[in-house]
């Protein structure tokens, strides 16, 4: 069960290293369920999560919370391993972050990027 609570607009989970293996998946999936049911966060801090070292089921459902989400404006995901997830979910994530319409403020320092699909304008 996950707690939402709908007053809080700041919420930093650094450094928590959610996106590695088990059990680390299932509070990741946690957070997913969090992002799609959120109406009050505005930041977010994911530094230091290992979110690209998820699989690729978790990572999916993160990128369509991502896309979904209509509160978060700024959003901190560095250091999270983004550049070494499968081309096929850094492309789901490039989406995304591209659909996402209120995002204002994204950091991603720090995640091996190299390149990113045509349609993403950096």
């Amino acid at each position: 069960m996950v707690l939402i609570i709908n007053t809080i607009t700041v919420l930093i989970l650094s450094g928590n290293l959610m996106g590695g293996l088990a059990p680390e998946a299932a509070v990741m999936a946690r957070l997913n369920y969090l992002l799609e049911a959120n109406t009050s966060i505005e930041t977010l801090d994911l530094r230091w999560n290992q979110i690209g070292r998820a699989s690729e089921e978790v990572m999916t459902r993160f990128t369509a919370a991502l896309a979904a989400n209509k509160t978060i404006t700024k959003l901190d995901l560095r250091s999270n391993f983004i550049g070494h997830a499968p081309k096929e979910v850094k492309t789901q994530f490039c989406g995304a972050l591209a659909a996402n319409k209120t995002i204002t403020d994204l950091d991603l320092r720090d995640n091996d990027l190299e390149s990113a699909p045509e349609y993403v304008s950096m």
